[in-house]
């Protein structure tokens, strides 16, 4: 911005002092034209216009100078003695001083004079700039305003509406007169007019931004639904002044969101059928697993019973005929077979006995669980060369049968896979029967499962023939089970729920 200043003081700085000391010569030989008007009395007439005139446009060093210049020229030419600085009175010397007082008071004048100007062309250049930016903003926020697709409008700050973007116009199909003011409830929906009302009104009441969806209608007399958003402009001293609101058109959002609620309705809905009929497929699958494990015990309940008698009583009648063979007389070769026969037929048969026990203990059925196995853990102990100690408790009371079997065989598979794959040399055994519920508990020193096998483990879908079995016969009593395992050992631990077959205690060990 260009400050206000006479045109002269536009000029370089070399040029204003060569011109003021020029006035200041020409002033001088004004004055000795006018010397013979004039006379001697006054020789500072002209100077003074020479001065004013530098101080007006020249500025205060170039005006200084030009005053010098003056002072020294009405010396030299125009006090007594002529053509010399000689000074012969004190009245000269006033003169001179005087001069030059006055004419610093017309220097200082004249630079507050210009300063004065400067700002007053300051300020008003500043505020013919402050306007021209304010109507090129408000031509850009217009232009802006109209090529944006949202319709925009602006209120007062007791929310009547004095400026709508063309966009509105064309797609309502009304005309400024029409919706200046409250003259926009006509494009509303009147079911929802009286709720946009009254939040309309409480947030111009409040001076808070304002939220809401709610349909529009076009010129075509169609609804569409727009998210309207309003936004308070508030004072220095905190009073909304403006409000500016942009309707956004969500119709088509909306139509896809209820579509998409309506797929996802019928999705759920096919899901909870589709859930049902494989709940149903899986009941019948319980069932079946439930009815397998059923034969299995019931077929290895078989098998032992036929070992016992059936295979045990021909080996007991091979053994009577090697037996009655053996009193005979036989050749020393002969003897020897049978004796070496008989041997054989005894681990044959003491085999047959275990195998047998194993399918199916009997103590099982005649004595209960904790009978059962420290029978098997004690023949287990035998065989595999690792030190099982069996924690039960001695007033440990009978529980039903397929809860029996389901723990035997736990504790069964769990052993076996001690001895597999541990390589622990010792184990333990504890059952503990609380109010609730029997947890059992087969713990190892082995070097753990890996990581990844755990992972497969605890993955129902994935686990071995002997862990799916253990799961399966918990899930038919509503067990869980458990596995925790690392380099220090593996603990396995199954929980059956004691409530399904409430009974007596006494009654549990009648049975």
């Amino acid at each position: 911005m260009t400050p206000y200043l006479p045109s002269s003081r536009t000029r370089p700085l070399a040029l204003r002092y060569a011109l003021s000391i020029s006035a200041a010569l020409v002033a001088l030989v004004l004055r000795e034209l006018l010397n013979p008007i004039l006379g001697h009395d006054n020789p500072y007439h002209t100077i003074w216009i020479a001065v004013m005139l530098a101080a007006w446009y020249w500025g205060v060093g170039p005006a200084i100078a030009g005053t010098l210049v003056g002072m020294m020229g009405v010396w030299y030419r125009f006090l007594p003695p002529y053509n010399s600085f000689v000074v012969r009175n004190r009245s000269e010397i006033f003169g001179l001083i005087g001069f030059g007082i006055l004419s610093a008071v017309i220097i200082w004048i004249g630079e507050q004079n210009r300063r004065t100007l400067e700002y007053r062309q300051h300020g008003q250049n500043e505020l013919r700039e402050s306007e021209d930016r304010l109507r090129e903003s408000e031509e850009q926020f217009r232009s802006l305003a109209n090529s944006i697709p949202e319709l925009c409008w602006m209120a007062d700050g007791e929310g009547r509406r004095f400026w709508y973007n063309e966009r509105y116009y064309e797609y309502t199909g009304t005309t400024p007169a029409q919706a200046e003011g409250w003259g926009w409830q006509a494009a509303h929906d009147p079911k929802f007019l009286p709720i946009v009302l009254d939040r309309w009104k409480e947030y111009i009441r409040t001076g808070q931004p304002f939220d809401m969806e709610y349909p529009l209608r076009g010129g075509d007399g169609e609804f569409r639904w727009f998210l309207t958003r309003i936004r308070p402009m508030a004072d220095a001293q905190g009073k909304v002044r403006r409000w500016v609101g942009i309707n956004t058109s969500i119709h088509e959002q909306r139509e896809m969101r209820e579509a998409l609620n309506d797929a996802r309705q019928k999705l759920e809905d096919r899901v909870n059928e589709r859930t049902a009929e494989l709940n149903k497929a899986n009941d019948s699958l319980r069932e079946l697993s439930g009815t397998l494990l059923q034969m299995q015990d019931d077929e290895r309940r078989r098998i032992a019973r036929e070992l016992h008698d059936s295979v045990g009583q021909l080996l007991a009648a091979i053994g009577m005929n090697l037996g009655m063979l053996k009193a005979h007389d036989l050749e020393p070769s002969s003897a020897r077979m049978v004796v070496e026969s008989l041997e054989m037929l005894d681990e044959i048969n003491k085999e047959t006995r275990t195998i047998s026990h194993l399918l199916h203990p009997p103590l099982l059925d005649e004595a209960g669980l904790a009978s059962a196995l420290r029978w098997y853990v004690e023949g287990f102990s035998e065989r595999s060369k690792i030190e099982v100690d069996v924690d039960i408790d001695p007033e440990f009371a009978r529980l039903p049968k397929e809860m029996e079997i389901a723990i035997f065989r736990i504790v069964q598979e769990c052993l076996t896979n001690i001895h597999k794959h541990s390589g622990s040399n010792t184990a333990t055994v504890r059952i503990v029967q609380e109010e609730t519920q029997v947890r059992v508990e087969i713990k190892d020193a082995g070097k753990g499962i890996p990581l990844a096998k755990q992972l497969e483990l605890s993955s129902s879908g994935r686990t071995g023939v002997g862990f799916r079995g253990m799961r399966e016969r918990l899930r038919q009593l509503g067990g869980t089970l458990e596995i925790q395992s690392d380099d220090q050992g593996t603990t396995v631990t199954a929980s059956l729920p004691l409530k399904r077959f409430a009974q007596p205690a006494s009654a549990r060990r009648a049975s």
